[in-house]
């Protein structure tokens, strides 16, 4: 089952809404009366179904051929189908792989249409591998980062409770790049897990989930800054956007 394998809840919700026919193809737009053109994006040759875009468009299985040796099995129609009888047949580690390849896909087919944006299928994988193994990061306690300078107080540990005088701000921003929408999420609280404060708002826009919280962070910094927190632990899923911000104070 997808739901157990080890990546970002994101992408688990993307393959979601890819099996329950709720992710916006230009097949599905057209059944919602959008007039939307139904050619694939990335082909140009066949009508963009989620199956299509996921199984049997070739842009998939030349990306596929990087990071597995699978592709479209025979008489398969559904994408739901496919990927339960990928993940029956693979390890977790390539499971994580098939799974993080269709939410970069995703993404790189809405950068096209969004802003017309054309990527290469190296591309597609690295962005899938470089993601998949900053979260991963993210979930051990020591925390050993791969992308730069490593300290002893980054622990990013998740749900655990600050201690009794410190807060917790959990920091969150996600992409709706179909409907050009940015949603962030702010929120802080204690030791007792009481809510402090909070804040959630929407923007029209298109842009990377990685500069949206950037955005955020710089406004926590600020509250924490006008609230006179002393003891205060800050958790968010983007490491660049966190190495970023240690290279700035430190200037490495």
């Amino acid at each position: 089952m997808f739901w157990l394998q080890q990546v970002p809840l994101k992408v688990k919700n993307t393959a979601w809404r890819a099996i329950t026919g709720c992710l916006p193809t230009r097949v599905q737009l057209r059944i919602k009366k959008v007039q939307v053109p139904l050619v694939c994006p990335f082909c140009e040759l066949y009508n963009e179904t989620i199956f299509h875009c996921f199984v049997s468009c070739f842009f998939l299985s030349y990306v596929l051929a990087l990071c597995w040796a699978g592709g479209e099995i025979d008489g398969v129609v559904l994408f739901g189908t496919w990927l339960r009888d990928v993940l029956n047949r693979v390890g977790a580690d390539i499971a994580a792989r098939v799974l993080m390849i269709c939410w970069s896909l995703w993404n790189a087919r809405n950068d096209i249409i969004c802003q017309e944006n054309f990527c290469t299928v190296s591309k597609v994988v690295e962005s899938a591998k470089v993601y998949l193994d900053q979260w991963l990061k993210a979930q051990e306690k020591t925390n050993v980062l791969s992308l730069g300078p490593v300290y002893l107080g980054d622990r990013l540990e998740l749900w655990t409770k600050p201690d009794i005088d410190g807060i917790k701000i959990k920091v969150d921003a996600t992409t709706f790049d179909d409907i050009g929408k940015i949603g962030l999420g702010i929120i802080a609280r204690d030791h007792y897990n009481v809510v402090l404060t909070f804040k959630s708002w929407c923007k029209f826009g298109v842009m990377q989930v990685e500069m949206a919280e950037a955005m955020e962070l710089k406004e926590v910094l600020s509250w924490i800054k006008m609230m006179h927190w002393q003891k205060v632990i800050i958790e968010m899923d983007s490491l660049v956007v966190v190495q970023a911000r240690w290279s700035a104070l430190f200037g490495q």
